[in-house]
């Protein structure tokens, strides 16, 4: 049966790639064509993706099948220039496991260098093996892309792309700066030749006549910087950064998808990386806006780092936009091997913040980032195996005082990448070490429910875990239980298990988070309803909020609300005393105005007598007269905080640019000392 299953599975994935590929050879065909270089569209008027129909074939034998699944794969990132989904991902990762070699890093290093401006590792020893395998499937339009990317890391790549038989605009971008290049080491080069060769790319491109200029003039400032007088060297690199900012602020992000203009970039870097070099850092350092947009992050927070007069800045590194980035940077840059163990350790913790910035960032983008949770949780591992075995005897004291920060990074992170399910054996490793929190209790009960293995919860009945209760928790792992198929059999199992043991404090925490929960998930009564309804198996009708209504014990506002919208439900009525109707009119009062739906249930039952509960007669009157309190206020800004609105801008003077927000205040740093 399940070899069956897999075998469907893998047809299924094959009709899908292979429409993908067939899609783009007739977006090929067409002529589509768009000049990129590493993000954007490639280039396609010279890809001819006349490919033979046994490309699209589906073999039976399965290592034949991985090779073809690799090469569509590749085929379909050239074509598509855009992320892999997840079930192609895992499809590439299970075809490039299965016949190894350098089919572990072509899709994926073709991918990252595509999708994230990531550089080209592959050389052509890598490729030169599995050059016939393409030809025997047709695909030598597809191999002949990826060798040119590898010909750029050979020591003669000029000459070479020079040779090409079609050469698109990555390559005439590469060859005019190459060319450029070689000015920098020889003044008596002349660079007009190199100058023209770029000023064409620009035309092809569209490029208008001032921003023409303007380029030629800063690359005509950048060679003249390196061969300044020393006396006037600093003077010089200060005016060329200055005109550089100029254009990177304006175009940067509109031109960042073209050749000519990444080749530039990197062609400044290395001008910029000289000066640095030859003792003009100090001209450089006051234009870090420049550096920014120039370098990578990691490279230009390094670069910028030794010159500075501490080392903090590291420590507050808003690194989750640029999490693959820093990836890339750690693997390159640091060597293992040579770290000291606690250096070991920051790295380690440095690596699994960007892993998990990085997994969140494809769930968001994707949809599903399975691929890089499991990464991630091999990296905690990875990082708990380290605090565990060969820990210095000096620094025995360091994984006592981690364990703490890293169990409730673990369990921030489960909650943030939605892998409950995924990291139910971490989880369970966690609880047998500490049973009695009531977090990796409530992750493991849910891991083991959608995981369809619900024998494991008996490890819960060995212990009562009543630390660390997180009713917030709670309330988002008790949702996902209710949309299980068997979900009033977990939900009677989480209560006897998780929720009967907490004291009544604990217990009103999380009745409380349920009810707000209900109301954000519902948009209308009907929905409401229906939400309270999977309320019932930890708010039944003895339930001690009655009994304390009944009491007249003192009882907070929310639960008194909760109360009265579950008193259908329970075939029970409730008839609040004065001081209890104004806890109830008061708690109205609120969620109408945070709630469309909330002001819509408060009018209604202020409107309307229930036959379920009754108000106190004069709050009530007085609550009736007032019912316009009782309507959604979205919050918007105050008249007197607005900006008085100022002339209209001259669009034609300059490209409009969106407004780049702050990053978040709380984000942790990358480098924070020791800590996850």
């Amino acid at each position: 049966m399940g070899s069956s299953n897999d075998r469907d599975r893998q047809k299924r994935l094959q009709r899908k790639r292979a429409k993908r590929a067939k899609r783009a050879a007739k977006r090929a065909a067409q002529g589509a064509t768009a000049g990129s270089f590493g993000g954007g569209s490639p280039d396609l008027s010279d890809f001819p993706f006349d490919l033979p129909d046994t490309f699209f074939a589906a073999p039976q034998d399965p290592d034949a099948l991985a090779i073809l699944t690799c090469i569509q794969i590749c085929a379909v990132l050239l074509a598509e220039c855009r992320r892999l989904d997840d079930d192609l991902r895992q499809e590439a990762l299970d075809a490039a496991r299965r016949i190894g070699g350098v089919w572990l890093r072509l899709p994926f290093e073709l991918e990252a260098f595509l999708c994230e401006e990531a550089p080209w590792s592959l050389t052509c020893k890598d490729l030169e093996p599995i050059r016939r395998i393409f030809a025997k499937h047709g695909a030598q339009p597809v191999f002949n892309r990826i060798w040119t990317l590898a010909l750029t890391n050979e020591p003669n790549a000029v000459a070479l792309l020079a040779a090409a038989k079609h050469p698109d605009c990555a390559h005439r971008a590469t060859l005019a700066f190459d060319a450029l290049r070689l000015c920098l080491d020889d003044p008596r080069r002349s660079p007009g030749p190199a100058i023209q060769a770029i000023a064409r790319e620009m035309e092809t491109h569209n490029a208008p006549g001032p921003l023409k200029s303007a380029y030629k003039n800063l690359l005509t400032a950048a060679l003249a910087s390196t061969q300044a007088p020393e006396s006037r060297r600093a003077a010089a690199v200060d005016q060329l950064a200055r005109e550089a900012w100029e254009l990177f602020e304006r175009w940067s992000q509109k031109l960042s998808a073209t050749a000519w203009w990444q080749c530039g970039r990197v062609f400044l870097a290395e001008v910029l990386d000289r000066h640095a070099g030859g003792g003009n850092a100090g001209a450089l350092a006051a234009h870090s806006n420049l550096l920014a947009r120039v370098f990578d992050p990691p490279k230009a927070l390094f670069w910028k780092a030794p010159r500075g007069a501490e080392i903090q800045p590291l420590r507050s590194i808003h690194f989750q936009s640029a999490a693959g980035t820093w990836l890339r940077f750690l693997r390159q840059r640091v060597d293992v091997s040579a770290l000291q163990f606690d250096d070991r350790v920051r790295y380690e913790i440095a690596r699994l913040k960007a892993l998990r910035a990085h997994a969140h960032n494809e769930r968001m983008t994707n949809g599903a980032a399975a691929a890089s949770q499991r990464e991630f949780l091999a990296a905690f591992e990875q990082l708990r195996t380290l605090l565990v075995r060969g820990v210095p005897p000096a620094q025995r004291a360091l994984p006592g005082i981690l364990e703490p920060l890293l169990v409730d990074f673990c369990i921030d992170a489960i909650v943030q990448l939605d892998c409950e399910c995924a990291a139910l054996q971490i989880v369970e490793t966690l609880l047998h070490q500490h049973p009695e929190d009531f977090r990796l209790a409530c992750l493991y009960a849910t891991g083991a429910f959608v995981g369809v293995q619900p024998k494991k919860l008996a490890l819960l009945e060995e212990h009562v875990p009543r630390a660390q209760v997180d009713a917030e928790l709670f309330a988002r792992c008790a949702a996902m239980w209710t949309h299980l198929p068997r979900s009033p059999k977990a939900a009677a199992t989480v209560r006897r298990l998780l929720f009967d043991p907490l004291d009544r404090e604990h217990r009103k925490q999380c009745l409380t988070q349920l009810a707000r929960q209900a109301l954000r998930r519902a948009s209308n009564p009907e929905e409401y309803g229906e939400e309270l309804r999977t309320l019932l198996p930890y708010f039944e009708r003895e339930n001690f909020v009655y009994r304390e209504l009944r009491e007249k014990t003192a009882l907070e506002s929310e639960l008194i609300f909760l109360a009265t919208m579950m008193a259908p439900l329970h075939n029970v009525t409730i008839s609040l005393t004065e001081s209890q109707s104004q806890q109830w009119v008061s708690h109205a009062r609120e969620i109408a105005r945070k709630s469309p739906l909330g002001a819509q249930l408060v009018t209604r039952h202020l409107k309307t007598s229930s036959r379920w509960f009754t108000l106190a007669p004069g709050v009530r009157a007085a609550a009736a007269a007032r019912i316009r309190d009782f309507q959604h206020a979205p919050v918007v800004p105050a008249a007197s905080t607005r900006a008085a609105p100022g002339p209209r801008p001259d669009y034609r003077a300059e490209p409009r640019r969106r407004k780049r927000l702050p990053p978040h205040s709380q984000q942790p740093g990358l480098f924070d000392d020791l800590s996850p």
